[in-house]
């Protein structure tokens, strides 16, 4: 009986993956988005910031992101053998496939417990940070940090990994390593919202993070209760961690009776793919080629850029991944959206521009992130980039062919969500569908931030050597933004949003009224803003894109100094120009001609002003509001409106009233007049 080497593989894996500097950036981001998560928020009345509730919210909540980084790590665990094509030395030697299915998983699983252990430590070390809410901190007690841990996050990465390590492994291909992650979220977000109307106690059940379950089994707790009891596992927690790790069970079962552990398995699982055996007769040998003339202007480059466009956008869209990707896509828009629409809890007729809003932006920034690292590292991939690298081919074509493919790619998607947006109007009996406005909304709008988006995801996959960290920074550039803006708030930094979230522009109204009335100048300068930024980006991917086997920093800085000709710096050094004139010019739009905003420091010192003012005016009688008449006058191509009426108020007190205070939070009015004959001596407002 051979010996086992299920250790071994275990070894093998763990110093692999500590090896690599992913590893410790993972760790990192999650450390840090613990910290930020707990010491940024201020406390409310008697609830405590770091309670065992709200630790246990936090670590399942980063956790259910962290799938996608879970999918990462677990889903190339096998995967990674055929990408590097030395599956055939495991295969040849005495290893028994349990050994090995099993040796890489638990690898795998113990690398992701490190990474994810993060969250717990960035939420201890949270509690602790100097800028943190003091006063709303219990004493720190290790259990609980470790326990949400232990029932959530450690409970997660070992179903969840193991069910991404068997598509991985069955598959044995990289597109279906890095979207599972992806849609898994999304596929967990559209059934929460499927499945609303059902009882509790199910939802809870089939919840795979165990949200759900953990406040079904708190939801009757008091105040008192939640800052100081630790969740039970206990009732519907515990059926809903066993159902899902039993999940994870059945994964390993199945990888382990399918998986074919050998050459001669996999050979003829291939060989219906394998191309017809060249023609060796003599006569073939007596062929001629046809003469060819070498020919490179400007008909040849234009050529060569639409064959390639035309290669790239065909090998995307006809792949089985994006196929799954754009069904799954038009069926989540329909569940996400099914329904009629509602507005302040009032339901209204499903107009195009709600339909618009449904699945929103993100899962389309997140499948540019992943097809962005399949454009540029597919030749490195199929060990193709020398001979590629080679060809007499300048690199902005095979950069501008790259983005011209990525954004036909994101024109499918988003006529994947027009479409359904379509049939969910005509299934409601809604037939005014307005191609215009889904043009305009999704194809104008929409499309020019997911371009600049493109931009930046093949910047990131030029400059960083490793695919997934590549993905990983564009997704989290894509949400981290709402994060910074809790630290400027922190810290009470003024800079509007709009100009550090990438590819953002202010918020906007549509209205049948005047359709985008004033916001439309606004989204073209911040549109223009980081377009300049993005002009930036392209030509750094451009300098610093891979060509030849030596890919070390200091080759590849030495080679960018070399392709910086004139043109290139003078193209750089304008998009510089206009970028830091256009910012300055929008902070100094949003920041001193509009004076009607407060920072936060401002805004609470204001109000501490005002209680400390009239907290003494508390309990004196105010009449009530009988009667309101208003004229107000719109205004839609100056954003403003002014309103000119009268209030009816009576004393309904015993006392005589001499002085009345009014609430003019906005500043708005400009003046109250108070007709004669009337008791009140004293107006404030």
């Amino acid at each position: 009986m051979s010996q086992s080497l299920l250790w071994p593989i275990i070894r093998f894996e763990l110093k692999y993956q500590f090896s690599r500097i992913s590893t410790y950036i993972y760790f990192g981001i999650w450390f840090v988005l613990g910290v930020l998560l707990l010491s940024l928020p201020e406390g409310q009345e008697n609830a405590e910031l770091n309670s065992p509730g709200a630790i246990a919210s936090y670590s399942g909540s980063l956790m259910a992101f962290g799938v996608i980084v879970l999918s990462a790590i677990c889903g190339m665990a096998v995967c990674r053998d055929f990408e590097d094509d030395t599956y055939q030395i495991f295969f040849t030697t005495p290893l028994r496939r349990r050994d090995y299915l099993l040796g890489r998983l638990g690898g795998a699983l113990l690398v992701c417990l490190f990474v994810f252990s993060g969250i717990t430590l960035g939420l201890l070390a949270g509690t602790v940070m100097p800028w943190a809410d003091k006063v709303h901190m219990a004493p720190i007690r290790l259990w609980v940090y470790v326990q949400p841990f232990l029932l959530f996050t450690a409970t997660t990465v070992c179903w969840a990994g193991t069910l991404f390590f068997a598509v991985g492994a069955l598959s044995r291909r990289i597109a279906f390593v890095y979207l599972q992650g992806v849609v898994f979220v999304a596929i967990y977000l559209g059934l929460q919202r499927l499945l609303g109307n059902l009882k509790d106690y199910w939802v809870a059940l089939l919840d795979p993070f165990g949200f759900g379950a953990a406040n079904q089994v708190t939801k009757y707790w008091t105040l008192a209760e939640t800052n100081t009891r630790m969740i039970p596992l206990a009732g519907v927690l515990l059926w809903n961690r066993v159902l899902w790790l039993s999940v994870g069970v059945a994964a390993v079962i199945g990888v382990c009776r399918f998986f074919p552990f050998s050459v001669e398995a996999l050979g003829r699982r291939r060989s219906k793919h394998r191309a017809e055996p060249l023609d060796t007769t003599p006569g073939a040998a007596s062929i001629r080629p046809p003469a060819v003339t070498l020919r490179f202007d400007w008909r040849t480059t234009a050529a060569s850029f639409v064959t390639l466009t035309r290669l790239r956008a065909r090998t995307i869209l006809t792949d089985l991944p994006f196929i799954a990707i754009a069904i799954f896509t038009f069926t989540l828009n329909i569940v996400i959206g099914w329904g009629a629409p509602r507005i302040a809890d009032t339901p209204v007729y499903p107009v195009t521009y709600l339909m618009t809003d449904n699945i929103g932006i993100l899962m389309a920034i997140v499948i540019t992130a992943m097809y962005a690292g399949e454009l540029v590292w597919k030749e490195r991939t199929l060990k193709f980039d020398q001979v590629y690298d080679a060809l007499p081919m300048p690199n902005w074509l095979n950069f501008t062919s790259q983005l011209t493919a990525l954004a036909i790619v994101q024109a499918a998607i988003l006529t994947a969500t027009m479409a359904a947006g379509i049939v969910q109007q005509a299934a409601q009996g809604y037939f005014r569908f307005e191609l215009d406005l889904y043009l305009k909304e999704l194809f104008v709008i929409q499309f020019s931030t997911l371009v600049l988006y493109a931009v930046l995801a093949i910047f990131l996959q030029t400059i960083l050597s490793n695919k997934f960290l590549g993905h990983a920074a564009v997704i989290g550039l894509s949400v981290g933004p709402s994060l910074l803006a809790l630290v400027m708030d922190k810290w009470n930094v003024t800079i509007p949003g709009e100009l550090y979230d990438f590819a953002g522009t202010p918020s906007y109204t549509y209205s049948d009224m005047n359709r985008y009335g004033p916001f439309v100048r606004p989204m073209l300068w911040y549109t223009f803003y980081w377009t300049a930024f993005a002009v930036l980006l392209a030509v750094g991917a451009l300098l610093f894109s891979r060509r030849g086997t030596d890919l070390g920093l200091r080759v590849r800085w030495r080679v960018a100094r070399s392709r910086a000709h004139i043109r290139l710096v003078s193209v750089m050094m304008v998009s510089v120009i206009v970028f830091l004139a256009v910012g300055s010019y929008l902070y100094y739009d949003a920041r001193i001609i509009n004076s009607d905003f407060t920072p936060r420091r401002a805004y609470e010192e204001k109000w501490a002003r005002y209680e400390k003012e009239f907290k003494q005016y508390e309990t004196l009688p105010q009449p009530k509001i009988t009667a309101v008449e208003v004229a107000v006058d719109i205004m839609p191509e100056r954003a403003t409106l002014t309103a000119k009426g009268a209030y009816t108020l009576i004393n309904k007190d015993s006392k005589p009233i001499s002085t009345i205070h009014i609430l003019d939070l906005r500043s708005a009015v400009q003046g109250v007049a108070v007709r004669q004959g009337t008791a009140v001596s004293h107006l404030s407002v």
